[in-house]
């Protein structure tokens, strides 16, 4: 997989910091959901986005806003992470 990133002047490190402290910033006391969610992405076990809402106690619209979020840095095997299976 290509190490994809939003900005092409900074490395993709530097990227998913300012992304960690957007993240943060924006969810204060509540980071520990966002949190909670990337570590589900970043485990070996794939997940529907069903499966990451239960998990995370997260709203559908802030899972589905926050794939979106982190897409560029995201593995699937079905096209886009967490796509419900027809």
């Amino acid at each position: 997989m290509d190490n994809l990133s939003s900005s092409k002047s900074h490395p993709p490190e530097t990227d998913l910091v300012e992304l960690h402290r957007e993240l943060a910033q924006a969810w204060g006391i509540d980071f520990h959901r966002v949190r909670a969610l990337v570590c589900q992405l970043t485990s070996s076990n794939w997940c529907s986005i069903s499966e990451l809402i239960a998990r995370t106690f997260l709203s559908h619209w802030n899972v589905t806003h926050l794939l979106r979020r982190l897409q560029p840095r995201l593995e699937s095997d079905q096209g886009s992470y967490g796509e419900e299976p027809e």
